[in-house]
């Protein structure tokens, strides 16, 4: 396999730190540059983790999507989906990230280190990814494999498993004597494989809650929490601003989040 064609200098201390890993998690690097970009944020360099963590996400859902197959024999396309979607989630990834103290290994930022990015689920999880994409490129498939189900699927059950809001919300507004909730993409921004989607649930044609994510179903789940959270605390639900042709919706896109 061809490994990334831009590599950054390693210093030795950096050297000694990669060494380290990699005794503590019985890999070894031919070339550790590649394992130094694995561990690399965005925030510290240009050449970071961000295209490995990209190629280390299919690797994850095809290993863990093997693994849901075979051992749910039985389980419909939908049961293996939740499933598979419980294992290879944020919280899921980070806590296998910690499970090796992979955040003591990272290269962030300054701004980073100082709010804390190391024990980030985001980072955590994003660094985990790249990490088995490197483990791929140097190892192979067949050592990829059996290090996430070392590190990923052997902490299955200690895993807290997901709620469905989308499941608890219809139940809430079932209860109330509402219409089912409908959800609307009103925003999405990045690079094809980088998106980000800010969604809105409707319920009763107007917005109950709103919530972003890296897909659709995630950002889905998100805006069915916020309006479950609105519900419980008896908030009135609040006009849409987005059904009339030509306007925008008045949810906040990620980036006008951050400028709050």
């Amino acid at each position: 396999m061809k490994p990334e064609s831009k590599r950054k200098v390693v210093t030795p201390e950096r050297l000694d730190s990669l060494r380290e890993f990699q005794e503590r998690m019985a890999i070894y690097f031919v070339d550790p540059s590649l394992l130094d970009m694995a561990l690399t944020h965005s925030s510290h360099s240009s050449l970071s983790n961000e295209r490995l963590e990209f190629l280390g996400d299919s690797i994850v859902d095809m290993v863990v999507g093997e693994y849901v197959y075979k051992r749910k024999a039985r389980a419909s396309e939908g049961e293996m989906t939740d499933w598979r979607s419980d294992l290879v989630r944020e919280v899921a990834l980070a806590e296998a990230a910690r499970g090796i103290d992979l955040g003591s290994y990272l290269q962030l930022g300054e701004g980073e280190l100082k709010s804390g990015g190391a024990g980030k689920a985001s980072i955590l999880g994003d660094a985990y990814e790249a990490l088995i994409a490197a483990i791929y490129l140097e190892e192979g498939l067949e050592e990829a494999r059996e290090f996430i189900y070392d590190t990923l699927i052997g902490r299955e059950k200690s895993i807290p498993k997901k709620k469905n809001y989308k499941s608890l919300l219809q139940e809430a507004t079932t209860r109330k004597g509402r219409r089912n909730p409908t959800y609307r993409v009103v925003y999405e921004e990045g690079p094809d494989h980088r998106k980000t989607f800010t969604v809105e649930a409707l319920v009763d044609g107007e917005v109950a809650g709103t919530g972003h994510g890296k897909s659709k179903k995630i950002a889905e789940q998100r805006a069915a929490r916020n309006a479950i959270g609105k519900l419980k605390m008896g908030n009135e639900m609040v006009p849409s601003g987005g059904d009339e042709p030509g306007k925008r919706s008045s949810a906040k896109t990620p980036k006008e989040r951050e400028g709050d």
